[in-house]
């Protein structure tokens, strides 16, 4: 484990570096850059890098992308991938599940915010976001490392679908701000005003954020 603060523009991974590791955010934010453009960004509690614990049962990797401090004094916790399944059950693989969790939700709604009366949208995707929300209520009761690799891999393959799915049908750089309030209006009305909703809204406005930034 090692805690890194870094200053903005300072970079975490370079792009093409071996994948070995996963960060927590502590604070500030971390931006995630390929030869697309800004691609993401990751803010307190949630993780980048995940990726590298596909390599505990498989060939070893390079980072798909440049992840680099878009504030001042972000600070991330690094996690060898080895030592986030030895000290399983000590929060971190939930925080990879949650971040997972999160991604799909929001791609959904941003998709569902950005295409107003689509029938066929709205029923896949609000099934989808349904789904996850009961997928996110059993987190907490994985208990052993092959389940969390089960739910590991499920969830990372429906994180790139989403994002896939996102990048063609939402043009990050004209997001409306309407399409944004739509978005957080569906995540409220799905799942109140608790602790869920407030986490998607979060990636909601982070998104909002990317594409005036120019994404």
């Amino acid at each position: 484990m090692k805690r890194r603060e870094l200053k903005k523009d300072e970079v975490l991974w370079w792009e093409g570096s071996v994948a070995q590791s996963i960060a927590v955010v502590e604070s500030g934010q971390l931006g995630v850059r390929n030869p697309r453009g800004l691609i993401g960004i990751a803010f307190s509690r949630t993780v980048v890098g995940e990726s590298s614990i596909l390599t505990l049962d498989g060939p070893p990797a390079t980072r798909k992308a440049t992840v680099f401090a878009v504030t001042d004094a972000a600070v991330a916790t690094e996690y060898p991938a080895e030592q986030v399944k030895d000290a399983f059950g000590v929060g971190v693989p939930r925080l990879v599940l949650r971040t997972l969790f999160g991604q799909i939700c929001s791609n959904a709604l941003l998709v569902l915010g950005a295409h107003v009366g689509h029938a066929t949208l709205e029923s896949a995707l609000m099934g989808l976001i349904q789904g996850m929300g009961q997928c996110e209520k059993q987190i907490k009761s994985i208990r052993d490392w092959p389940a969390f690799m089960a739910a590991f891999r499920m969830l990372y393959e429906l994180r790139e679908a989403t994002d896939r799915t996102r990048d063609v049908l939402v043009d990050a750089a004209r997001l409306e701000p309407a399409a944004i309030e739509r978005a957080s209006t569906t995540a409220r009305t799905l799942f109140g005003s608790g602790d869920v909703a407030e986490y998607l809204e979060q990636f909601i406005r982070i998104e909002a954020d990317r594409g005036r930034a120019g994404a």
